[in-house]
């Protein structure tokens, strides 16, 4: 069947697969290699002369895998076009991983007169794969949100940081724009610029204000890395992301007792200390309004002494009904 197999083919047929960089195998309908290319001979070390007219099992499938072997001979030949990983071993007895392709061959009248395969050798495939994995297990050891994008935002990486830090899951965020995730606060112009500075091959970094899958806000320090092509054009962006809310809470702290020491200083009566204090207090913390109550120990009463309100908001009735109140 090998013979009259080749007899139907091309003469150019033997050049043709010869200029092919993977692996080829012509098989007969009961297995047999009726042809393989230089290619294949060079794969696996051994010539042309020692792989023509053989039938599974073959010399360079790996002892310890031979059930699988024999499960893809069995599909392959059953006429199905499959794909397998599959383990073979050198002429050298050196083992490697390699890519099986399979489709039928098949005359005019629509008969499979044989088998086609290619064999790709899959050794820098995958050590690439294990360097990536180790370096992605890296990169979900890192307490920080690390997310890579396209330079339109998609995103192509989410860690376990990412995870933590912004409430989605990496199944959910793969494919999806960053910016609707979580820099929805973010004003456009300020994202233009950062894109420009990326563009020119700069890091930007700074403080951003950052949303959660919930709803809910806090401040983020990020900083975004261009990734550039051998042209220097941006075809990536690597962001790094921390929470500094508490860092927040503390420069917040620290700034207020300042300003509140730096009043009581400045003040020329109680009185006057005390409304300055209330006003520090209210604009350091973003308050719309606040109430100073002090307590009388001669009628043992509470009342307010003093009340601040933010500049354009209407508190009359609010001022009103601390001022009136008097607790006993």
């Amino acid at each position: 069947m090998s013979a009259e197999l080749l007899i139907r083919l091309p003469d150019y047929f033997p050049s043709l697969i010869d200029a092919m960089q993977d692996g080829f195998v012509l098989r007969g309908t009961d297995g047999t290699i009726a042809e393989v290319n230089r290619a294949l001979c060079e794969m696996l070390g051994y010539d042309r002369s020692e792989m023509v007219g053989t039938r599974p099992p073959h010399i360079w499938w790996d002892d310890g895998d031979r059930e699988r072997y024999d499960d893809a001979v069995e599909r392959f030949i059953g006429g199905e076009v499959a794909q397998e990983r599959l383990d073979f071993r050198r002429r050298s007895g050196e083992r490697f991983p390699a890519l099986v392709s399979s489709s039928p061959l098949r005359d005019a009248e629509g008969q499979i007169i044989g088998f086609i395969g290619t064999i790709k050798d899959m050794s820098e495939w995958t050590r690439t794969e294990e360097r990536l994995q180790f370096q992605a297990q890296l990169i979900d050891q890192v307490a920080a949100a690390i997310v890579v994008t396209s330079p339109d935002g998609t995103i192509s990486l989410w860690n376990r940081g990412a995870e933590q830090l912004f409430g989605w899951s990496t199944a959910e965020a793969i494919g999806r724009i960053g910016f609707d995730l979580f820099a929805r606060q973010v004003p456009r112009t300020l994202s233009d610029d950062v894109l420009a500075s990326l563009r020119a091959g700069d890091i930007w970094d700074g403080e951003i204000t950052a949303c959660r899958r919930d709803g809910s806000r806090f401040p983020a320090y990020m900083t975004d890395a261009p990734i550039l092509d051998r042209d220097g054009s941006l075809v990536g962006i690597v962001s790094v992301s921390v929470d500094i809310t508490e860092r927040k809470r503390v420069e917040d702290r620290l700034a207020l007792q300042y300003a509140v020491t730096r009043t009581l200083a400045d003040a020329q009566t109680v009185e006057d200390g005390i409304h300055q204090i209330l006003r520090t207090i209210g604009e350091q913390l973003d308050w719309q309004a606040g109430g100073f109550w002090s307590y009388e120990p001669a009628g043992n009463e509470l009342r307010c002494a003093d009340f601040w309100s933010a500049a354009g908001i209407d508190t009359t009735a609010l001022r009103q009904a601390n001022v009136d109140r008097t607790f006993h």
